[in-house]
């Protein structure tokens, strides 16, 4: 897994390759993710542990930081986890290696799991959802988000977006797949982020629910 994703998938494969650098790639997810928290943050607890599962850059694992949790994050990349722990040595102890089909890396129970844009990636996603829920503490969370590949957008493809995108499925199979690991899905949306705007500022992020199967990514919010 970690050769799949070393420094020339995140340099030259990925969406990522068009920032010049880690430290830009950083900023930019944060201010993207600007969008996701506006539009789920009252689902999300303000004080506890939180894991990312898949947590590329990290800037889910600051922003989360940053919200008042006790934030760690996982990924099966060596170097973008290298990158990570190079750019913010005092947050170093807080991400490490983990193939999240089998291991979180961090022990314990959490009262967030987050996994973004990651489980389409995986030979096993049903395994890594089990793994997931099972680490979430009792009235702990679970966000998900993966792309929607019978989305209504024009140009929006996942199939042919990224070559690691290996399972990709409907929201009816995830929702399933959720439900199925023992959670309750609370919330669930497909939407569309608005291009560009992000890119100003963070206070202009915005993910714009859409209903059915309509929006190019699927999104849910689940409760143990």
């Amino acid at each position: 897994m970690s050769e799949r994703f070393g420094s020339e998938y995140w340099r030259e494969t990925s969406h990522y390759r068009r920032f010049r650098d880690y430290r830009t790639a950083l900023e930019a997810t944060t201010k993207w993710y600007a969008g996701l928290i506006r539009l789920t943050g009252r689902y999300l607890p303000r004080q506890g542990r939180h894991l990312d599962a898949g947590c590329g850059h990290g800037a889910f694992v600051r922003l989360m930081l940053r919200r008042g949790l006790d934030s760690y994050g996982v990924d099966a990349s060596d170097w973008v986890i290298a990158e990570a722990k190079a750019l913010a040595p005092d947050l170093a102890e807080r991400v490490a290696v983990a193939d999240v089909e089998s291991s979180l890396g961090f022990p314990g129970s959490f009262e967030l799991v987050s996994s973004l844009e990651v489980v389409e990636h995986l030979q096993d996603p049903v395994a890594a959802i089990e793994l997931m829920a099972a680490s979430i503490a009792s009235g702990g969370r679970l966000l998900l988000s993966t792309p929607n590949p019978i989305n209504r957008i024009p140009r929006n493809d996942p199939r042919t977006s990224d070559p690691t995108h290996i399972n990709l499925h409907p929201p009816t199979w995830w929702r399933d797949a959720v439900e199925a690991a023992g959670l309750r899905i609370e919330r669930e949306w497909t939407y569309y982020p608005i291009p560009l705007a992000w890119r100003l500022s963070p206070t202009l992020a915005r993910w714009i629910p859409l209903g059915g199967a309509a929006g190019p990514g699927y999104l849910l919010i689940a409760q143990r």
